[in-house]
């Protein structure tokens, strides 16, 4: 079972960020999800990638989540992905 990258593009003060936060938890641990939270107003390319976006959920190999981020989305693409990437 291979662990998936992510990366949470998000920002302090963020309530989308907090509940994108909340439901990444709540993904079974079968997923293997490891997620790399990046506050995007610490980098100013980020800060104009990502600024009206957020949060954004970018999986390593995979498609991206944005604005709302759900427990039912995740595992949407958490399961689409080749079985060699994921778990």
């Amino acid at each position: 079972m291979t662990q998936v990258k992510a990366y949470l593009f998000m920002r302090v003060g963020c309530y989308l960020c907090d509940e994108a936060r909340e439901e990444i938890k709540k993904l079974p641990a079968r997923y293997k999800l490891a997620v790399t939270e990046v506050d995007v107003d610490d980098r100013q390319e980020y800060q104009a990638r990502y600024g009206d976006k957020v949060p954004v959920l970018m999986i390593e190999n995979g498609p991206s989540i944005e604005s709302y981020i759900t427990e039912k989305a995740l595992r949407q693409v958490l399961d689409s992905l080749p079985k060699n990437v994921a778990f």
